[in-house]
C-alpha cells in the first residue's frame, strides 16, 4: 500500500509529468475569458485624476457659458477731462470714488504697453481658458502650505479688481476661477484685455492705463514711448513698492527690460532705454495741469467720465 501511494503522489508530481518546477502555471482565466488584471493602485488614481483634469474644467466653463455674463466698464465711475485741439490735457477730475481713472479703448494703448503687459502678467493669455491649469494648481498647493504664489490670469485679476474679490484663501481663489472662466466663456480676448487696462492699479489712487499715462508721464497712452510703457506694467502686482519712481520701481524695470529684451518681445535697439539707470523720469499727481478758476465751469459742466476736447 505504501509503495502504491508513493507511485502515484510521484506520478502526480510536476517533476514527474515533465514540468518544470521552476516554471509557474498560466493565471487562470475569470469567466468569459478575461485575466484578472493586478494594475497597481498609482496608476488608477493618475487615470482618475487625468480624466477628472478634462472633464471638471470642461463642465465649469459649461456652467459658466450658461450663466448671464459677468460686469465688465459697466457702473464703474470715470474721471472727466478736458484737452485741448492738440489733445493736450487742460484738467482731469478724479471720478466719483476719488480714484483718478479715464476710460481709454484698447485702440488707444499702444502695442508696447500691451505685448509688455501680457509677457510680464500672463504669457498665456491667448491660448488659456482663463485659468493657467499647471501654475493654479502650484498656486492652490502654496495656499494650503501657507506659502503663497503666483498663478493669476489676467482674466482672474480683472475678476478680482472688478468683483472685489478676497483670493487670499482656498475658497476665495475658487471663486476667482469660476469668476474668470465665466469672462472667458462671455467675453473676447481683447475686450477682457481693455477691462483689464482700464481698472489695474498703477500706484496711489490711480487706475487704468489712460490715467497712468497722464498722470505719470503727462502723456497720452499712445504718446508713451516702449520704455515708459514698460515701466508701468510692473506697478500692478505691486502697486505700493513700486509705485513709478521709487527704487522698487526701478529695479523691477530693469529686470522686466532685459526679459523684453533677451525673449524679443523688445528689439535689441532698445536695451539701453531698458538699464535701471534710464529708468523714465515721472511727474506725479502734483504736476496735473488745472485750469484757471475762471475756466473750472467748465469741468464742471463734464459728465462724469466724459472726455471733451476745447
Amino acid at each position: 500500500m505504501t509503495d502504491a501511494r508513493t507511485t502515484l503522489d510521484s506520478a502526480s508530481s510536476p517533476a514527474a509529468a515533465g514540468e518544470d518546477p521552476g516554471v509557474r502555471a498560466p493565471k487562470e482565466k475569470r469567466p468569459g475569458g478575461s485575466v484578472r488584471s493586478r494594475q497597481p493602485l498609482w496608476k488608477k488614481l493618475a487615470a482618475g485624476g487625468a480624466l477628472a483634469a478634462v472633464l471638471l474644467p470642461a463642465g465649469a466653463w459649461l456652467t459658466a457659458k450658461l450663466l448671464p455674463a459677468p460686469p465688465m466698464l459697466e457702473g464703474v465711475p470715470f474721471s472727466s477731462a478736458l484737452t485741448d485741439r492738440h489733445g493736450t490735457l487742460l484738467e482731469l477730475r478724479l471720478a466719483e470714488d476719488g480714484i483718478y481713472r479715464l476710460k481709454t479703448p484698447l485702440s488707444e494703448i499702444p502695442p508696447a504697453w500691451i505685448a509688455a503687459t501680457i509677457h510680464y502678467e500672463d504669457r498665456w493669455f491667448a491660448k488659456h481658458p482663463g485659468v493657467n491649469v499647471p501654475a493654479l494648481f502650484r498656486a492652490l498647493w502654496g495656499t494650503v502650505t501657507h506659502r503663497p504664489m503666483g498663478a493669476s490670469t489676467l482674466t482672474m485679476q480683472l475678476a478680482r479688481i472688478r468683483l472685489g474679490l478676497e483670493t487670499r484663501s482656498v475658497s476665495g481663489k475658487l471663486a476667482q476661477i469660476f469668476w474668470a472662466l465665466r469672462y472667458e466663456a462671455h467675453y473676447a480676448k481683447d475686450e477682457i484685455l481693455e477691462a483689464y487696462l482700464n481698472l489695474a492699479p498703477y500706484g496711489g489712487n490711480i487706475e487704468g492705463a489712460g490715467a497712468a499715462a497722464r498722470v505719470w508721464f503727462g502723456r497720452a497712452p499712445a504718446e508713451l514711448t516702449a520704455a515708459q510703457a514698460a515701466s508701468l506694467t510692473i506697478v500692478p502686482q505691486n502697486p505700493v513698492a513700486r509705485r513709478p519712481g521709487r527704487e522698487a520701481w526701478r529695479e523691477a524695470f530693469s529686470r522686466v527690460g532685459e526679459s523684453l529684451i533677451a525673449e524679443g518681445v523688445f528689439p535689441e535697439t532698445l536695451a539701453p532705454a531698458m538699464r535701471p539707470e534710464a529708468a523714465p523720469a515721472v511727474t506725479g499727481p502734483g504736476k496735473l495741469p488745472h485750469l484757471a478758476r475762471h475756466d473750472a465751469r467748465l469741468v464742471a459742466a463734464l459728465a462724469p467720465g466724459e472726455r471733451v476736447r476745447g
